[in-house]
């Protein structure tokens, strides 16, 4: 998350799983959008939901685990999603899902949005 905040696509994207082919402009879109809306320094926090062994549709036996990801900056309604995590071995991992949304605070005063949609995006 950190490399993904800096937009350091060069550390981070050798992290994603191959079969995501996430790309730059995919990639720099978060911290673009964190550094045109965000209205100052935020942060975000990480929570292990849970892990699973072997879990039914994985891409590798294996072990996952299975991450929510929550922001808070000045000008951002929502900042919130998921990450699986693949453990190839200890100390090396891959990420093998990621869905992360960011919804500015200008989207729901602009109507783009409503505060209630933004705070359902992370209710999911």
């Amino acid at each position: 998350m950190g490399l993904l905040d800096r937009g350091d696509y060069l550390a981070g994207m050798p992290m994603m799983e191959p079969i995501l082919e996430i790309e730059k402009d995919e990639w720099l879109s978060v911290p673009n959008m964190l550094k045109q809306h965000s209205g100052g320094t935020g942060r975000w926090t990480l929570q292990t939901l849970g892990w699973a062994n072997n879990p039914e549709g994985a891409s590798h036996p294996g072990r996952y685990a299975f991450v929510k990801v929550t922001g808070s900056y000045p000008r951002i309604a929502a900042y919130c999603g998921t990450l699986v995590i693949y453990r190839q071995r200890p100390g090396s991992y891959l990420i093998t899902q990621q869905n992360l949304s960011v919804i500015p605070e200008s989207w729901i005063t602009s109507g783009r949005t409503t505060r209630a949609e933004a705070l359902k995006t992370c209710d999911q």
